[in-house]
């Protein structure tokens, strides 16, 4: 039903929406600027790794930063080694390239930083009931709540937020690629100024009650196949980047 002031939520309306912040691709600028305001803000981000781009070239971490963002508290994620897309190897029968994508990102992370990752962020977001499996059987979580990406796009994180939980949702991951275009990475903000004002937005709702930011949701939360399809019978496929399309076998 509806209350005087918008959507009333069908279950529990005073609990604070869980929101993960993350960043994908391992930009040198998810150090040098996102973990600090984050920090400021009180808060910890989930940074996913593509290994074999670590130290890559200038615009991207080296194991020295992903070491110093695991001394400071964050979370690394694995994205897998080579940013494949899973979901399409596994459409042509190489799940065995699945797990060494996965299992080779795990020790490689491990080894640098003395933790191995618990969550994997998949390329594209393309998913595969076998994706999920052989996650879970490497020791992994799969990051398939929807992903609300923010940068150049003009989305107010306030207004996102208010909608969401008006639609029911309980947990969300607010992701984020660039920092500035001249930090590289897809869709990047227009400035850090933007990407701050990004971080205000989201840290008065938490101020207020609506959200709590969260480095990992709770444990079952991350999964396709129990989490997905019913997110997106609320949702458009459009916000969870085209899911109907790329998950036939979760969301149809």
């Amino acid at each position: 039903g509806f209350g005087e002031l918008g959507p009333v939520l069908p279950r529990e309306p005073s609990a604070p929406m869980k929101i993960m912040l993350s960043f994908d691709d391992g930009l040198k600028d998810h150090l040098t600027i996102a973990a600090g305001e984050l920090e400021k803000r009180g808060w910890r981000g989930v940074f996913c790794i593509v290994s074999d781009w670590v130290g890559k070239d200038d615009r991207k971490l080296n194991w020295d930063d992903v070491r110093e963002l695991v001394r400071r508290g964050h979370v690394i994620a694995t994205h897998t080694k080579s940013h494949a897309s899973l979901g399409g190897l596994c459409r042509k029968g190489q799940q065995n390239r699945v797990r060494a994508e996965i299992r080779e990102s795990c020790d490689i992370i491990e080894r640098e930083t003395g933790v191995r990752p618990g969550l994997l962020c998949l390329p594209g977001t393309d998913c595969h009931a076998d994706v999920v499996r052989i996650a879970r059987e490497e020791g992994l979580e799969t990051m398939t709540v929807p992903r609300y990406c923010f940068g150049e796009w003009p989305h107010d994180a306030g207004d996102e937020i208010r909608r969401l939980r008006g639609n029911g949702m309980t947990r969300v991951d607010f992701l984020v690629h660039g920092i500035r275009p001249e930090g590289g990475g897809w869709k990047p903000f227009q400035t850090v100024e933007k990407f701050r004002a990004y971080l205000d937005e989201i840290k008065l709702c938490e101020s207020s009650g609506e959200i709590r930011v969260v480095q990992e949701l709770e444990k079952g939360s991350l999964r396709a196949a129990d989490n997905l399809q019913p997110i997106c019978q609320r949702l458009s496929g459009s916000e969870l980047w085209g899911m109907r399309q790329k998950h036939p076998a979760v969301v149809n």
